[in-house]
C-alpha cells in the first residue's frame, strides 16, 4: 500500500509486475477503507486465502 497526494483517490494497479493499492493520503480513514474494499471486489476471494471478515466486507454493498 502506497500513500501519496495527487489529484484523485486512488485505488488498485500494476506497474511492470509488482500490484498497488495507492491512495490519497488526504482522503479520511473511512475513504480510504472504502476504497480499498471496493478495489477488493474484483479479486476472487472465495479461493481461502484471505479471512473471513474481508470476504464479508466485500460482500456489503455500498
Amino acid at each position: 500500500m502506497k500513500y501519496d497526494r495527487f489529484f484523485g483517490r486512488g485505488g488498485f494497479c500494476r506497474l511492470r509486475d509488482r500490484s498497488y493499492f495507492i491512495l490519497n493520503e488526504r482522503l479520511s480513514n473511512e475513504a480510504k477503507a472504502q476504497i480499498f474494499i471496493n478495489e477488493l471486489r474484483s479479486f476472487d476471494t472465495d479461493n481461502g486465502t484471505v479471512s473471513d471478515q474481508i470476504r464479508k466486507l466485500t460482500e456489503v454493498s455500498s
